[in-house]
């Protein structure tokens, strides 16, 4: 891989790589290792087909999953991810509706985590996100659209009991 691409790949991609591993691993230590990895990866291995994004992602992915093998636990969202956004005037309420949703987005299956997770933090796109999750891309429309409405009608049901 040509240098300039893989520093121009890094200063892209690093943050949603970094938070892609961070929402998976719940710690920087294992998050900054597994995306420090992937770039050795491509610098290794990466055939220069299809999109590198989708490339890294998938491998911060799979390395994951071997680490978890290795440690045998399983990973939650980390709660100071969804909170560590600066929140403009209104930062009370921003925050306490990032507390709901991050509690709602733990109380979900882990797929529909997953999905949610890449939808809005890592950049790739509906292709991309349905072949990281091996679904098709309407199936991943559809589960996104099923996910967003409960989001939608559970804000609903709180706002009306406060």
């Amino acid at each position: 891989m040509d240098n300039s691409i893989l520093t121009e790949a890094y200063q892209l991609y690093y943050r949603s790589l970094y938070a892609y591993a961070y929402y998976l691993t719940g710690n920087r230590a294992d998050a900054e290792d597994l995306v420090s990895d992937a770039f050795v990866r491509a610098i290794l291995s990466w055939n220069e087909t299809g999109s590198l994004r989708a490339w890294l992602f998938r491998v911060v992915k799979n390395m994951f999953i071997d680490l978890t093998r290795k440690r045998k636990r399983i990973a939650e969202v980390p709660e100071d991810y969804l909170l560590n956004l600066p929140a403009p005037d209104r930062l009370q309420t921003m925050e306490e509706d990032r507390l709901w949703l991050f509690e709602e987005l733990r109380q979900m299956k882990s797929d529909d985590q997953e999905l949610m997770i890449l939808t809005l933090y890592s950049g790739l796109n509906d292709t991309e996100i349905a072949l990281q999750l091996g679904i098709t891309p309407e199936n991943l429309r559809v589960r996104r659209h099923r996910i967003i409405t409960r989001l939608k009608n559970r804000a609903a049901d709180r706002r009306t009991e406060e």
